[in-house]
């Protein structure tokens, strides 16, 4: 069987709410270590021991934009400038990374709700 011919699984975790932070940062640190770019910002570690990587040569507008001349040429969103990777990363995380505090009501609430009867919830949770 040829990789093309495997069958390819899709995985979307909006993240909007404190749990969803562990589906998302695994699948989104499972990207980057398959794209080989992990190591350059793996929040697990402090950002000065991190590699550093070499600045790249910054594109020309018709880089972007056949025939453009100068960044006016070009609209918002190609000259939006990106923050580093880590810093968005980071902000994330101290957004929706759940708290001990949060982890802590959130086991609280699911183990009252087991503790209730079979009479008073679906039998399928």
């Amino acid at each position: 069987m040829s990789y093309n011919d495997a069958g390819v699984t899709r995985l979307t975790i909006i993240l909007d709410k404190p749990a969803d932070w562990e589906s998302w940062f695994q699948l989104q640190r499972e990207k980057a270590v398959v794209d080989a770019v992990w190591k350059y910002h793996n929040i697990l570690k402090p950002q000065s021991k991190l590699p550093k990587l070499e600045e790249p040569v910054k594109p020309l507008p018709s880089d972007i934009r056949a025939r453009a001349t100068a960044i006016a040429q070009l609209d918002a969103g190609q000259q939006a400038i990106k923050d580093e990777v880590y810093d968005r990363l980071i902000a994330l995380k101290k957004q929706f990374a759940p708290t001990t505090a949060t982890r802590t009501r959130e086991l609280i609430v699911k183990y009252r709700s087991l503790q209730e009867g079979p009479q008073s919830r679906d039998l399928e949770q």
